[in-house]
């Protein structure tokens, strides 16, 4: 459950707002309006002098407007349901009356961050294509639904960052408790997991023989997103913003199953930033995002992003 994800701290501090207010709204009886405006306009105001000393760039616009909303709200409920409240009769009954909603939306926001203690907790199974892949949930997983393509049993993200928790409880539903494997039609994963477990045995001496083609191949192709596609019409959709999908889909159209294209970056031409596709077998395409060096004669991205890849779902496989 712990650590809870900083939205999901940032709701209870407003609902222990909205308590607060709709407690001291409930016990103490009429209050004048004038008082009740007044504290509105201050939930209003509160987060603009910070935001003013930290300089109004867009970012602090955004976050100063974000919490002054959410503050707003949470007075505003708070006052309302707290003259609600106070019709009852008694103390007791008042107070647990006015905190009652504030209380139970905080147990379901906790809720939604307790992750079972199951198999689904430590590495997921998926099928795509035709192959099946365990991935450990430090490695981190994103599986979503194209348009129009048909819905699956589970879409969101699988990883240990506080934020998928909540995506990680529902794989448990749709899984068993992970007794079970989810079929998907996309799969995207972070390779800087899978490099940096693979890092040390690649630096030091004596490399195993089936890692030798792995090794060299990261040093000329740094892939950085993998992504599996596996659609009867063969779109690369979603590309979740890591690739041109009008230029992938221009180049499928064309005929052209496999290629790569790249940017160069801000510091020149010794770093570009590339896509990489190429078919995995006859359902799966995969797309993938890369860092290469300087462009040379004789490179072939798409050949080492083949090993790598390669690689990796035989790591998922095993």
């Amino acid at each position: 459950m712990f650590p809870l994800h900083e939205n999901t701290v940032l709701v209870l501090v407003f609902l222990l707002v909205g308590a607060c207010i709709a407690s001291f709204t409930a016990m103490r009886g009429r209050v004048p309006v004038w008082e009740l405006v007044f504290v509105l306009l201050i939930s209003l105001a509160w987060p603009w002098p910070i935001a003013l000393n930290i300089g109004l760039d867009h970012y602090a616009i955004t976050m100063a407007s974000y919490l002054s909303f959410l503050t707003f709200v949470a007075v505003a409920c708070g006052s309302a349901w707290g003259l609600v409240a106070r019709r009852l009769n008694g103390w007791v009954l008042i107070f647990a009356a006015a905190i009652a909603p504030s209380v139970t939306a905080g147990v379901y926001m906790i809720e939604r961050q307790r992750v079972p203690n199951a198999p689904c907790s430590v590495n997921a199974s998926f099928e795509i294509g035709g192959l099946t892949l365990v991935v450990p949930r430090e490695m981190g997983a994103r599986s979503a639904t194209a348009e129009g393509a048909p819905e699956q049993q589970w879409q969101g993200m699988y990883g240990d960052w506080p934020g998928a928790k909540p995506d990680v409880r529902a794989f448990c539903r749709a899984t068993d408790g992970g007794s079970e494997t989810v079929r998907v039609g996309h799969l995207w994963f972070s390779f800087d997991w899978f490099r940096k477990e693979n890092e040390p045995v690649c630096t030091r001496g004596g490399v195993p023989e089936n890692l030798r083609a792995y090794c060299a191949a990261i040093v000329r192709t740094q892939l950085t997103v993998v992504q599996l596609y596996a659609r009867s019409d063969g779109l690369p959709i979603p590309s979740l913003s890591h690739f041109n999908l009008e230029r992938l889909k221009l180049a499928l159209s064309n005929g052209k199953r496999q290629g790569y294209h790249c940017n160069e970056s801000n510091d020149g031409p010794n770093k570009r930033y590339c896509t990489i596709w190429l078919e995995i077998n006859s359902e799966i395409l995969a797309v993938l995002s890369a860092r290469l060096g300087a462009e040379v004669d004789d490179e072939n991205p798409v050949t080492d992003a083949a090993v790598l890849v390669e690689t990796l779902i035989g790591f998922g496989a095993g």
